[in-house]
């Protein structure tokens, strides 16, 4: 593990002090998998630069990662549903996830 993916798994531990290692191994491999990438329309790499801003990369970036690896989001979305009714649908289980892993910020980023 680099500097910046140790970094990062700091920072994921500050905002999410409750996640456990295998939950915490597989955010950091989705995190050097995504900066990693070739793709022009990703971004490279998370730029921590204040506690704000950092607070809000991890939840929005764990959000997305317990949307497309912790939930039926994607198998829904080829069944054609609209992309809002199943996140609105998906909120409450998100959210209860988020808050076992110790998350005390706001939902509403």
């Amino acid at each position: 593990m680099n500097r910046e993916e140790h970094d990062f798994k700091n920072k994921l531990k500050e905002v999410f002090p409750l996640i456990g290692g295998m939950y915490l191994d597989k955010l950091v491999g989705a995190y050097k998998r995504g900066r990693n990438t070739k793709s022009k329309s990703k971004r490279k790499t998370l730029r921590f630069n204040t506690s704000l801003k950092d607070a809000k990369l991890i939840f929005l970036f764990t959000v997305s990662y317990i949307r497309h690896n912790m939930t039926d989001y994607d198998d829904r979305l080829k069944n054609g549903e609209d992309r809002y009714v199943i996140r609105k649908s998906l909120s409450v289980e998100m959210n209860e996830i988020l808050l076992d892993w110790g998350y005390t910020g706001d939902f509403n980023l």
